[in-house]
């Protein structure tokens, strides 16, 4: 599980020619596909994401959304986790099993397998048409929105589970939902294009429903401010005491709670399927 956490520590820095480092001449992976190639961390977003199930004409406007690589990397390690149990090597089998299973896990988050859910694909025909005449306000309070969004989201998660666990509550929908097995066998995860279709398709679906949801439940300043700065870190920046406050935190919980059920499944059937030898 720790080896699950690594890939968000340096994995995917610097990767691409426009990086400005010496082996991101070397990869291959050609120009940043998006983000801001300067910013050191922007430039791991394209492997954590994939925008696999957006319309024919959001990709003949927006070509490089298609260049996103959480399904590769997730297939890479598990390649290679199996070829480490095959061949007598344990520690480096779980190792891969982990990093893989980030990219795996971080497909099945919403605003991972959607480029901007609160959009829809006339809005961004619409905003990419004002960028193009130099209008461009709109699509950046529109992107600093949707980090917002994203971000409020994941430490809702984040701290909605931390309560649980510190104050020893009975577990909530969410915790049971994860463990919750009724799921696993419904999917293969040795099926081709299990990843991209399945586990982005499932997050891609819901990503408007819960983006819907957060719209209403966030505090004004973080759910609609474009100008708005949201960076989740502090105390004063959980959204789950915010929401406990209010008493509306099973809103999101009762959106999240499939959500969940799915997260617990592909990571116990990817797990399954690095550890199998057939």
């Amino acid at each position: 599980s720790s080896a699950s956490d690594e890939p968000d520590y340096g994995h995917d820095i610097g990767l691409f020619e426009d990086n400005h480092t010496e082996f991101g001449k070397e990869y291959g992976f050609g120009e940043q596909s998006f983000g801001n190639a300067k910013l050191e961390y922007s430039s791991q977003a394209p492997f954590h994401m994939g925008f696999y199930h957006e319309s024919a004409v959001v990709y003949t406007l927006a070509g490089f959304l298609k260049q996103t690589y959480a399904d590769y990397r997730a297939r890479e390690f598990l390649a290679l986790a199996r070829f480490a149990f095959k061949t007598g090597h344990p520690y480096w089998g779980y190792r891969f099993l982990g990093w893989g299973l980030h990219y795996l896990q971080d497909l099945t988050q919403p605003y991972h397998a959607r480029v901007m859910p609160a959009k829809g694909t006339t809005g961004l025909v619409w905003m990419n048409l004002l960028n193009t005449v130099g209008i461009s306000s709109p699509q950046t309070e529109a992107i600093q929105q949707l980090s917002n969004r994203h971000l409020a989201l994941e430490n809702f998660q984040r701290n909605l589970m931390i309560a649980v666990y510190q104050q020893k509550r009975k577990p909530g929908a969410m915790w049971k939902a994860l463990t919750d097995l009724q799921l696993d066998d419904s999917y293969d995860p040795a099926a081709n294009g299990y990843i991209r279709q399945i586990v982005a398709g499932e997050a891609a679906s819901s990503a408007s429903e819960v983006d819907s949801i957060l719209e209403q439940q966030l505090p004004e300043s973080i759910a609609t401010d474009g100008n708005y700065v949201y960076k989740g870190v502090g105390a004063e920046d959980d959204i789950y005491a915010m929401l406990e406050k209010k008493g509306t935190t099973n809103t999101l919980v009762n959106a999240l709670t499939p959500v969940f059920q799915r997260v617990g499944a592909h990571t116990r059937n990817y797990i399954r399927l690095g550890l199998s030898q057939e």
